[in-house]
């Protein structure tokens, strides 16, 4: 998986205002996901819930 396909998945990434910081945040998630077996689709089947108004993370349409 690219970088710019983790950030349709993961919009929040965008948020980070400093490209080198993001770049890095970028590859953790990348590597967690590589190391963990995640893939695009699997990714979408993790058991994540983060419980604050307008999150863009938990509430997914597949």
């Amino acid at each position: 998986m690219e970088a710019r396909e983790l950030e349709k998945l993961f919009p929040a990434f965008l948020e980070i205002g400093d490209e080198a910081l993001r770049e890095q945040a970028e590859r953790a998630m990348l590597l967690a996901m590589e190391q963990g077996g995640w893939d695009e689709s699997s990714i979408r089947l993790c058991p994540v819930t983060l419980n604050w108004e307008d999150c863009d993370v938990s509430g997914w349409s597949m």
